[in-house]
């Protein structure tokens, strides 16, 4: 950018230093000032990626948060500089670059608290609910914003605490403060930690601290029993039959869950115009995962496409157009709780058990092979349907047994 004012001339460009990378690979955004020919450079206090950083257009590439924010921070000091240039200039006196430079360097950053810094790091995903947030994704920022309100009142008896305040015992103390007073689980902690710490990061991003109180923070997650239905306890639960409404349909909707795959937020807004045929003319569903946006497109199979047909006239189907009649998943995985119940599980079923036995039991168990299976689940990387194949051991047995079939 190239000001010119009567005889007054400025340059203001961003670059990086490639050549003075940290221990993380990441290089400094300096400021340049130039004014009648003389020029001097300033650190942003800012670090990117070499490769994130976009020469030509003097910002970083990308529109995540982090990338939204750093380019953010650039356009403030731009405004800045042409700021302190209108004020230099209103008073007449000579000044040079390095003048500019001390007047940008001399104000400070205004002070912010935590919560308020949480509060417009919701409210700027909630504009992109539906982009490339979910509604629930913020729910879980607006939990952990909670949470960290009560350590703040509780601990440190303040409404908000400044953000420069933030030290590493009070990380530690907010650590044990959610395991202790809640009997927050290790996974749930873990979740909820690294959500402050994104915005915490922000904050520093923006030069309100040049801290990092997370530094030393390490935490390993807990492996969690999955429950899911085996063949034999996938065959009971579609002989299982009942007068009983609420369990009826809970049966057809966590069936066609266990032979689609489908996560409860994307079974719950399957439509009419999702259902596809090929050239064989064989049904399909294909949408977007609510969770990260990937393709599902997932054949179906005779036993889904029965609970399909028999809720062909239900108001859902004809009003919303709707698949099926899905409560909200509160609601599912209470009646799950019932059904188990009634057809004498003794196991945990919740809405995601379906998507579990869809990859164990019906897929790997099966003689899928797990790139196929990943496929189906729309999973973005192997590694996640992996897990499904340590579920059960039958997939195991199966392969046990083919292999002395092939020694015999």
């Amino acid at each position: 950018m190239i000001i010119h004012l009567k005889q007054v001339y400025m340059k203001i460009l961003f670059w990086i230093e490639k050549r003075r990378l940290n221990s993380r690979g990441e290089a400094s955004i300096i400021l340049r000032i130039t004014h009648h020919g003389k020029r001097v450079n300033t650190s942003t206090g800012v670090k990117v990626k070499p490769e994130s950083w976009d020469a030509k257009k003097q910002r970083v590439k990308g529109s995540n948060d982090l990338a939204n924010s750093i380019n953010e921070l650039l356009s403030a000091q731009r405004s800045k500089c042409l700021n302190v240039l209108g004020k230099l200039i209103q008073e007449g006196k000579a000044f040079s670059s390095s003048d500019v430079a001390m007047l940008i360097k001399g104000k400070e950053k205004p002070e912010i608290g935590w919560l308020k810094l949480f509060d417009r790091h919701i409210r700027h995903l909630e504009a992109r609910i539906g982009s490339d947030y979910s509604a629930s994704t913020v729910r879980r920022y607006k939990s952990s914003r909670k949470n960290l309100a009560l350590f703040i009142n509780d601990c440190l008896k303040k409404s908000d605490l400044n953000i420069s305040e933030v030290s590493r015992t009070m990380i530690a103390e907010l650590d044990q403060y959610l395991r202790g007073e809640f009997k927050f689980s290790n996974n749930y902690v873990i979740k909820t930690m690294q959500q402050i710490r994104k915005v915490f990061k922000l904050g520093k991003v923006e030069g309100y601290v040049s801290h990092n109180p997370f530094d030393l923070l390490s935490y390993k997650k807990t492996d969690t029993h999955k429950d899911f239905l085996y063949a034999d306890e996938l065959k009971r639960l579609q002989a299982f039959e009942t007068y009983n409404e609420k369990l009826a349909v809970t049966r057809d909707i966590f069936i066609f869950m266990c032979y689609t795959g489908l996560a409860h937020s994307d079974v719950k807004k399957a439509a009419i115009q999702h259902l596809k045929l090929d050239h064989e003319n064989r049904p399909w569903l294909t949408l977007r995962r609510t969770k990260t946006d990937n393709l599902v497109q997932v054949p179906l199979l005779a036993v889904a496409v029965e609970i399909l047909k028999n809720y062909e006239g239900h108001p859902k189907r004809l009003s919303k157009g709707l698949l099926l009649p899905v409560p909200c998943n509160q609601v599912l995985n209470r009646n799950l709780k019932d059904l188990a119940n009634a057809i004498g599980l003794n196991k945990h079923l919740c809405s995601h058990s379906g998507r579990y036995t869809f990859g164990s039991t019906v897929l790997l168990s099966n003689g899928v092979r797990v790139e196929v299976a990943q496929k189906l689940l729309a999973h973005s990387s192997i590694k996640s349907t992996m897990i499904y194949s340590k579920l059960s051991s039958e997939s195991l047995i199966g392969d046990l047994n083919l292999l002395e079939d092939r020694l015999k």
